[in-house]
């Protein structure tokens, strides 16, 4: 399946609530390798057609404020989380096909010669 542009007339997305930092779950999700041009509201209206969001956090540039191509989320339904990934894994977005997983599942990157750890930020609520 492919993605292109804001005019697939997928309407607004309802806003998650931000706030203070909620713990880390199992089915906190990370997507990744997304265009660095999509700003917050267009990933939420990606997700958004699986289940309302409980949290979500696009990572940013600190200086700049461009978006890494990274987001972490949660839905309000938790039976979701499979879905969502099923459903979107693999989605080709502008040419980028995105990687949706289980935040936990990303704790350990491979890299060249060995192994990161990734701590990604905590959701707000």
């Amino acid at each position: 399946a492919e993605y292109m542009g804001m005019g697939m007339g997928l309407g607004a997305a309802p806003a998650a609530q931000t706030g203070p930092h909620i713990p880390d779950h199992p089915n906190n999700l990370m997507i990744s390798n997304l265009p660095l041009s999509l700003k917050a509201d267009h990933v939420k209206s990606i997700l958004t057609p699986v289940g309302e969001l409980e949290a979500f956090h696009l990572v940013t540039d600190a200086v700049t404020g461009a978006s890494r191509g990274v987001a972490f989320f949660k839905f309000v339904d938790e039976s979701k989380t499979q879905a969502a990934i099923d459903a979107l894994n693999g989605l080709e977005i502008d040419s980028h096909k995105i990687v949706l997983q289980r935040q936990g599942d990303s704790l350990l990157a491979p890299m060249a010669g060995g192994v990161r750890a990734v701590a990604p930020p905590p959701l707000l609520v």
